[in-house]
């Protein structure tokens, strides 16, 4: 069964946080104040750390959430339009290496279509020719990579990678083949629940949702 999981509900016109939560939760009552000991070790040791604010501080591979992006980056960037369609044998070759699709679209499919079916092929070619860097300013447009000023101590910056980041984190350059993967929200990707909420909100409305 679920084990963990986080929820964040925002309001696209008041940028309100309407929902915030992160499971496996606890009882508050039960470690505060005069902490019964015990209850305290069974919350502290747990196997999926209930005292992590998962919504704030979870940092995780957005993956096919993250297609979207993508489709903005390719369109803000004119390598893609609406109605070009892109062939989707079951898989991608780049270089070496051969990036799979969940599963065979066949013909031709189009923007609207990838999304609709989730196809991993168009993202990997729209995202070889957007290139990370020019992907990493859309992220950036829609919220990813960032801390909010809530109030709220503790929040998780996650990754919005590009070639800076990568001589900066490793001292190395960064190898086109390592943007495919980012394409679908992999790689070295990593969003937290609470962004992800907002760049949806900013996709859903195109104005700079700020969560509150």
């Amino acid at each position: 069964g679920l084990r963990v999981a986080s929820v964040v509900v925002i309001d696209v016109l008041t940028g309100g946080i309407v929902v915030m939560a992160s499971y496996p939760t606890f009882d508050p009552n039960e470690v505060s104040f005069k902490a019964d000991h015990q209850k305290w070790t069974e919350v502290a040791r747990h196997r999926d750390h209930p005292l992590e604010n998962r919504a704030l501080r979870g940092q995780y591979p957005p993956g096919s959430t993250f297609k979207v992006v993508t489709a903005l980056a390719g369109l803000e960037n004119g390598v893609i339009t609406p109605h070009e369609r892109m062939t989707c044998p079951g898989g991608y070759t780049f270089g070496r290496r051969r990036f799979r699709c969940w599963k065979s679209h066949g013909g031709g499919i189009h923007l609207h279509e990838a999304l609709k079916q989730s196809c991993d092929v168009y993202f990997y070619e729209t995202v070889k020719r957007v290139g990370i860097d020019r992907l990493a300013v859309t992220c950036r447009e829609l919220g990813l990579g960032q801390i909010y000023d809530l109030g709220l101590a503790g929040q998780k910056q996650g990754i919005v990678p590009d070639t800076a980041w990568k001589r900066a984190r490793f001292g190395q350059p960064w190898y086109a083949g390592e943007t495919i993967s980012c394409g679908i929200g992999q790689g070295y990707v990593s969003t937290t629940p609470l962004q992800l909420a907002v760049m949806t909100a900013r996709i859903a409305t195109g104005t700079a949702v700020v969560p509150r």
